[in-house]
């Protein structure tokens, strides 16, 4: 939808189709407003953003991520790595070893090298109490998080630099004041802007009642919106069964 037709719509549903007691410039304002808080309560604008861990620091500042404004972590994931096997190595003089390398002969292992990649984990969420009480086994890859405003605090502290992939929703980062323009939010959340309208109009106008009555058919909306598009649990046996069979009409 594009700002002209959320304005239009906004406009039928308040009997007003050119501007009077409502401007554009203030529809454009509520427009922008409501966007904005449907992200907040549904987390439905969401990205995959890459952190770095920093040696002996336990949190991971957000702020780095310029181009976005985050609500909220969904989940945190450790990045790639790799596991050396084996290998091709050529012997080393070292006080420890028996083995030396001498000017006509270069000890060596000749095992096969194989490269492992390992998937990205994902770690668990934690709170901050649970720091200090948590059995690491000197492991220094982060397995637990917790967000902390705009940092993620993370355990245990690392001794290296690490990727991290967070799992974030965020804020939309452009303003629309063109009729041209689109909301940055799934379309399909987008139809809960104009009952937001509606209501910020009502309230201009004193309209308390209609107001109230306008503020809870958004509220209803976010909720059925959250229900069938952002709420993440297991399917039910009853609702992916397959029917033993399928009866047709001929």
């Amino acid at each position: 939808m594009t700002v002209t037709e959320i304005t239009n719509s906004a406009r039928a549903l308040l009997d007003e189709a050119t501007a009077a007691l409502w401007t554009s410039d203030e529809i454009y304002m509520w427009i922008n407003a409501a966007e904005r808080d449907i992200c907040a309560k549904t987390g439905c604008l969401e990205s995959i953003e890459a952190l770095t861990t920093t040696a002996s620091q336990r949190h991971v500042s957000l702020a780095t991520l310029t181009c976005v404004k985050v609500n909220s972590v969904e989940l945190v994931e450790s990045g790639t790595s790799t596991v050396l096997i084996g290998g091709e190595v050529n012997w080393k003089d070292t006080t420890d070893s028996v083995w030396k390398d001498t000017t006509d002969a270069v000890w060596k292992d000749y095992e096969r090298t194989i490269i492992i990649p390992n998937a990205p984990l994902s770690t668990l969420r934690i709170t901050p109490h649970h720091f200090g009480h948590i059995r690491i086994h000197e492991e220094t890859k982060p397995k637990y998080w917790v967000q902390w405003g705009n940092y993620i605090l993370i355990e245990p502290i690392p001794n290296d630099a690490y990727t991290l992939n967070a799992y974030v929703s965020i804020y939309p980062t452009d303003m629309m004041d063109a009729v041209g323009e689109s909301p940055q939010i799934p379309y399909e959340f987008q139809e809960a802007i104009v009952p937001y309208i509606c209501m910020m109009a009502k309230l201009k106008k004193r309209k308390y009642e209609d107001a109230a009555a306008k503020y809870a058919e958004y509220t209803i909306l976010l909720q059925q919106l959250i229900d069938t598009h952002i709420r993440r649990i297991p399917s039910r046996e009853i609702d992916i069964r397959v029917p033993d069979a399928v009866r047709t009409k001929r």
